[in-house]
């Protein structure tokens, strides 16, 4: 059986995954306003960011080293995949993230912003495409999404379930590449 796939409506009237993309961290005064902001911090006697190699701190208290680390080895990918194919200037790069993979989407924008820098993927757009939590339910005999991360049990007939068929994904999906010089 196939997993539900998130998906939203476009203008046109079609459905299509639920990604969002941006080219840098929600801001104060953008609509994502509720999502935490990075406050700068002094490593190694320099206050940062930009360029900074240590830890930033998000006003919800959030660590940023994971993600940092999580950005630092997309760009290493990114730039092996754009050798691989000869060169060209990265447009976008695409990621699946389950609700269960335990990273923050906002201190990853934020690291991906620090990560690219000097990078093929310097002016890249980053989308991000969220996979709920699916499981599959033995009572009911199919895959089903779940409205939450918790209860790991069948929405529909209430059989708790461990049986994770997606929400764990952190993957690469795709990279946009352009050519040189346009």
């Amino acid at each position: 059986p196939e997993v539900p796939a998130s998906t939203q409506r476009t203008p046109g009237g079609s459905w299509q995954r639920a990604s969002r993309c941006t080219t840098s961290m929600p801001t104060a005064s953008s609509p994502r306003s509720g999502l935490p902001q990075p406050m700068t911090s002094v490593v190694g006697g320099r206050q940062g960011p930009p360029g900074m190699i240590g830890s930033v701190v998000f006003s919800a208290g959030l660590s940023f080293m994971h993600e940092l680390s999580i950005a630092m080895r997309i760009v290493e990918m990114v730039e092996a995949e754009v050798a691989a194919a000869g060169g060209g200037r990265v447009e976008a790069v695409q990621l699946r993230i389950g609700q269960l993979a335990g990273v923050h989407e906002a201190a990853l924008r934020f690291a991906f912003e620090q990560a690219r820098e000097g990078s093929v993927a310097e002016q890249a757009t980053l989308c991000i495409t969220d996979l709920p939590v699916a499981v599959f339910c033995p009572r009911c005999d199919r895959i089903v999404e779940l409205p939450q991360i918790t209860p790991l049990a069948c929405p529909a007939c209430r059989q708790p379930t461990g049986d994770i068929r997606q929400g764990q994904e952190l993957e690469l999906e795709s990279i946009e590449l352009s050519e040189v010089g346009t």
